[in-house]
């Protein structure tokens, strides 16, 4: 059974067999994403794929006397684009407040968590990735971050083949225009407004059918401010003129056929927590405490500098 935590009383919590419960935590930050989309674009993503992904585990035969807990939405995230209406959080204070929350579940007894975003901010990713990380050790829980590394995969396209290959077996084909932008597509364009046409479209404005491109030729010319200089200038980057839900309901398929199996196979006891980490992890300066290590690391080569030098002075007296 899907249960909603906040909905939960005392006995309905207490009666459950928390070594059969996988509770989904959905994260994701208030940010722009252009004239047609809300600002909860990445949160409410992120609880859609939490939604999903429990429905899809909930009908595997393993996990048939299991029970799926949507934790509320936390509406954090750290490195949004700096446009009017994105809500910026340092990774330090996000990471703090996942920690207690998914801390205070482990200590409760719910050990089974897995952590979704749907935000593309790079330390946003590694800072779900070093929750569960820390989490595993310090209270002996099974944590992951199902969304990092399908993340990465996606905006560096790797799904485009197999996404479109799935709308082929739906009788549903890709235009040129639509396969030449998804690898061109970043931000409230075309993929994220499919997916709010799929989730939730009474949120979309209907603008949206009418905005031209704002083409950015890759993701790694991203910078924070590009939502405002790249053209138009309306905090969106993409092809938003495209959306439609079919291409939205392919890429949910394609993703969850990717994620699903090595979730399985993690809580059934497996080691594959490599399998979820992002290439982002390893990159030193988007970890959390890189600042603090660099400046550890400076005051001791200066403190053995002043060793060396002090010995050398007596030495020579």
């Amino acid at each position: 059974m899907i249960l909603r935590y906040e909905n939960l009383n005392y006995e309905q919590i207490s009666g459950l067999n928390r070594g059969q419960t996988i509770v989904f935590i959905p994260c994701g930050p208030l940010e722009q994403h252009g004239p047609h989309l809300p600002l909860g674009v990445d949160a409410f993503s992120a609880q859609y794929f939490a939604e999903q992904s429990a429905e899809r585990m909930k009908t595997s035969p393993k996990y048939s006397q299991w029970s799926f807990i949507l934790y509320p939405t936390i509406y954090l995230g750290a490195d949004v684009f700096s446009h009017l209406g994105s809500l910026e959080i340092r990774p330090r204070t996000l990471r703090a407040v996942l920690s207690d929350v998914v801390g205070t579940l482990a200590k409760n007894g719910f050990k089974n968590i897995v952590l979704i975003g749907a935000h593309g901010g790079p330390r946003h990713m590694v800072v779900l990735e070093e929750v569960a990380a820390r989490a595993r050790w310090r209270w002996r829980a099974k944590v992951i971050c199902a969304s990092s590394k399908i993340i990465t995969d996606v905006l560096r396209g790797r799904f485009a083949e197999r996404i479109e290959a799935h709308m082929k077996s739906q009788g549903d084909a890709m235009t040129d225009q639509e396969r030449s932008a998804v690898k061109k597509d970043f931000h409230g364009g075309f993929f994220e407004t499919s997916l709010m046409l799929l989730a939730r479209p009474e949120l979309v404005n209907q603008s949206y059918k009418t905005l031209s491109p704002a083409v950015l030729e890759n993701v790694w010319k991203m910078r924070k401010h590009s939502l405002k200089t790249i053209s138009p200038g309306l905090g969106y980057l993409g092809f938003p003129s495209l959306a439609r839900p079919a291409f939205a309901k392919s890429a949910v398929a394609v993703l969850l056929d990717e994620t699903i199996p090595w979730v399985e196979r993690y809580f059934a006891g497996e080691k594959v927590e490599k399998k979820f980490r992002s290439f982002l992890y390893y990159v030193p300066f988007l970890r959390t405490d890189f600042s603090l290590i660099l400046v550890m690391l400076v005051y001791t080569a200066i403190f053995l500098a002043i060793v060396k030098w002090s010995a050398r002075v007596v030495g020579g007296l």
